[in-house]
């Protein structure tokens, strides 16, 4: 078990070596806009560049929970404090990255905060990989079941519906495929937090900067109470977006901006994220000194500019969403389950780290092909409402 754990801790930073790498190799390939989209003032680099490592962390997390599966047969957190925290740890921050970017939007708009479009541009962000996703899901189950619908078509629809939800209400099997959420490595629980986060956000709004709209706000208080009647929101997981709220707040103080951009403060973050990342120490307590000095623009010694970095970060969503279909494929599904159960932890390990070559030239498509189409889409829309808003207010009289 010790030996296991070794190997799997020199895999972890094999691991991030080969992502950076597969960026660099896809990176003469990225089209020539994403490069000048990328310089845009309004981009905060060691933002996009720390999700680039949330990502690969995810993927070293379930990576390691896949090993101690295919020899236990159990899904459960790996007997290591890094192993096990990186995952966690990983995900508690991208929660507070959440949190840091649109209550930072709110905070600078105030009560012109455009609601309806905050809404449909997020649902143009989100959706389309999402959906193709549970595509996958479906095919999948399709094949596992030989072909057919194993389930009634009603109630076979309705599991899908509730995948389609972002499984807000409840994780469905899909066409009698247990555990169908094991195929995916169960990351989707994370966008429902993510989208409890965005019908919270008019509601802080309002309580805090007496937004006008009271009409979002009712809306997200409707959302919430579903939620906790649901019995699902989890109190201490809501509280790791408060992180990158306070984040917000900071870096609109120049001085605590200044001071978390110093080597100094840089050294004491990563302290802090070392001793949650190797310790019982909660996220939201050793995380938000971290993540308030990146937030501040700390590049941690450039670790956090570099341009390989940067495109992980660009392609950070579908390395989140797929790598754990790549995981199952290769060593879960029926075609290689068998074959992988009696393999050494050598091979694994070299496995694990050629997959991530793998997972990142996926990722790479999937952003410029589903992704970016849809962001696309979603700012012609929004584009098309505010101008639309503006007609109808030019259009009402004057009172």
């Amino acid at each position: 078990m010790a030996e296991e754990a070794t190997l799997l801790h020199v895999a972890a930073f094999a691991i991030l070596a080969a992502g950076l790498t597969a960026a660099r190799i896809v990176l003469p390939l990225v089209p020539s806009g994403w490069r000048s989209q990328n310089e845009l003032p309004n981009r905060l680099v060691t933002i996009d560049s720390l999700r680039g490592y949330l990502a690969i962390a995810v993927y070293i997390h379930h990576a390691s929970i896949t090993w101690f599966y295919l020899q236990r047969g159990k899904w459960e957190l790996p007997p290591s404090k890094l192993l096990a925290n990186s995952g966690e740890c990983a995900v508690a921050l991208f929660f507070m990255v959440t949190g840091f970017l649109f209550w930072g939007r709110v905070l600078e708009q105030g009560k012109r905060f455009d609601w309806f479009g905050f809404f449909l541009s997020r649902m143009a962000r989100l959706v389309p990989l999402f959906y193709t996703v549970v595509a996958v899901l479906v095919a999948s189950t399709f094949l596992l079941a030989g072909g057919y619908i194993v389930e009634s078509p009603l109630i076979f629809a309705r599991h899908i519906v509730h995948w389609l939800l972002f499984t807000f209400s409840q994780t469905s099997d899909l066409n009698g495929v247990n555990a169908t959420w094991r195929m995916i490595a169960g990351v989707q629980w994370t966008l429902t937090y993510e989208w409890l986060f965005y019908f919270v956000l008019p509601v802080a709004a309002l309580l805090t900067l007496k937004s006008k709209n009271v009409f979002a706000a009712s809306v997200g208080l409707c959302v919430m109470l579903i939620a906790w009647h649901l019995g699902w929101p989890d109190a201490k997981i809501l509280a790791l977006f408060a992180g990158g709220v306070a984040g917000a707040h900071w870096v609109r103080v120049p001085q605590l901006a200044g001071l978390a951009k110093t080597s100094a403060f840089g050294v004491f973050g990563v302290f802090c994220f070392a001793l949650t990342l190797l310790t019982d120490v909660p996220e939201s307590i050793g995380l938000p000194v971290f993540f308030v000095a990146v937030a501040s623009g700390n590049t941690m010694w450039g670790a956090l500019r570099a341009r390989a970095a940067v495109w992980l970060g660009e392609v950070s969503y579908s390395i989140y969403l797929l790598h754990g279909l790549t995981l199952w494929v290769l060593f879960s599904s029926p075609l290689f389950h068998a074959q992988w159960r009696n393999v050494s932890i050598e091979l694994y390990v070299v496995a694990i780290i050629l997959n991530t070559f793998v997972v990142v030239a996926i990722a790479s498509v999937t952003c410029v092909t589903v992704e970016w189409p849809g962001i696309r889409a979603g700012r012609v829309l929004c584009k098309k409402w505010r101008d639309f808003r503006q007609l109808r207010l030019q259009a009402e009289p004057v009172q």
